[in-house]
């Protein structure tokens, strides 16, 4: 396998990544600030935009927003960024999580997984693209437990709040003969050092548990234990538990801030509503917003300050904290060819997120193997005045190798 010269050529620019390598400021967990709800899958710093380009497999890269350059996050100019050990944006073609950018530095979780053991550790990524380094092992066993079979378990989504990632992890497979366990570990990232909150290794416990986010002095999650399932929060230094909400087949927490939270459900005719919901009595506040929408895309609900972001396959809809809307853009619609009439598009193909102000939507191509980063500023669409704007575009492994990174990695046996 081998780079392709025109990309190549590109690498080798100089990292010029100014006001995007700062240092941390924080010496302790206590002093690190807290993740944003809403902000999960878009890294954009005041300069420019990283992002990965072949998930699960670690390929990280950079775009800078001044002139356009889009280069691999690697340092050194001559490398192939084939997936060596040398190579910062690729190195050895880890599987990874989700990548959060906080603080100076990009955090991700990879599976550490070999023939003798499984396990996954958090790594942490210099924004310059020099240096790449484990923070600490999220979860470690030996995997030869009466099989000498190679486990690959499940790397699911974290969040990190207030200086410690939460990070939900499984072991083996979901199957009785390879099931190994599950649980949830706090890991403070500035000395890798863990606790466990959940651990699960009785396949047929029915217990589980589901991170949803941090936001002030709470983390949120979902636990589910026999048919007595229900939306929790927890106070981070406390302790504390309080149950916001019962759930049920049809309804559910969709996104919370530190004054309120939303739950979502149906109405007779299949149209969802968004139910506004106080910390006081964890009881509805008097404000139901109908959205008129029967689907909602990837990252649909979003609170952010002030305002609530509806959105579906059609359209993005902002709404005051009264359930007032306050204007909407057409979702799906491409940012060159608007022509204010809806695109209905298949929710695997549309995600949202929002970041220093803007809307951010995600549209995969019909193989979803590329994609294009629209976004628009809140107050526009709120006004009614929004248009979708180019961030970046994401091009699929053809763009960089000769073959997807996933058989490259699964062809070298690790």
């Amino acid at each position: 396998m081998k780079i392709k010269p025109a990309l190549a050529a590109i690498s080798a620019i100089t990292l010029l990544l100014c006001g995007c390598t700062k240092e941390n400021a924080a010496d302790s967990s206590s002093e690190l600030p807290s993740d944003m709800p809403y902000n999960r899958t878009v890294m954009e710093t005041e300069n420019g935009y990283y992002y990965n380009v072949s998930n699960p497999i670690l390929s990280m890269r950079y775009r800078e927003k001044s002139t356009g350059a889009d280069i691999f996050l690697c340092a050194k100019p001559e490398c192939m960024h084939n997936g060596s050990d040398t190579c910062t944006a690729t190195y050895n073609f880890l599987s990874i999580s989700n990548q959060i950018l906080y603080n100076g530095s990009i955090y991700f979780v990879a599976d550490i997984s070999d023939k003798e053991t499984t396990g996954y550790a958090l790594y942490k990524m210099s924004l310059d693209g020099t240096s790449l380094d484990k923070v600490g092992d999220v979860a470690k066993v030996k995997s030869a437990l009466n099989s000498d079979k190679f486990f690959v378990g499940s790397l699911e989504s974290f969040f990190i709040h207030k200086g410690y990632a939460y990070i939900p992890y499984t072991l083996g497979q979901n199957t009785y003969a390879d099931f190994i366990e599950q649980g949830i570990v706090k890991m403070d990232i500035t000395t890798g050092e863990t606790e466990t909150i959940f651990k699960n290794n009785d396949f047929f416990s029915r217990r589980s548990m589901t991170l949803e986010g941090g936001c002030g002095d709470y983390i949120y999650y979902y636990d589910w234990e026999e048919s007595d399932g229900g939306y929790y929060r927890q106070n981070i230094y406390s302790g504390e538990k309080e149950k916001l909400y019962q759930t049920d087949a049809f309804s559910s927490v969709s996104a919370f801030t530190e004054d309120e939270y939303y739950v979502i459900s149906f109405d007779e005719n299949d149209e969802l509503l968004v139910t506004v919901y106080s910390y006081t009595d964890f009881a509805p506040n008097g404000v139901v917003i109908e959205t008129g929408e029967k689907t909602l895309a990837s990252g649909g609900i979003r609170a952010y300050e002030d305002k609530l972001i509806v959105c579906s396959n059609s359209e993005a809809a902002v709404y005051d904290k009264n359930g007032q809307k306050l204007g909407s853009i057409v979702a799906g619609e491409d940012a060159d060819d608007y022509s204010g009439k809806a695109m209905y598009v298949y929710s695997a193909n549309i995600s949202f997120d929002i970041s220093n102000g803007k809307l951010y939507m995600k549209k995969y191509d019909e193989g979803l193997a590329s994609s294009v980063m629209y976004s628009c500023p809140i107050e526009e669409i709120a006004s009614g005045n929004g248009k979708w704007e180019v961030a970046y575009t994401i091009a699929g492994y053809e763009a960089y190798w000769d073959e997807d990174p996933i058989f490259t990695k699964l062809n070298r046996g690790n």
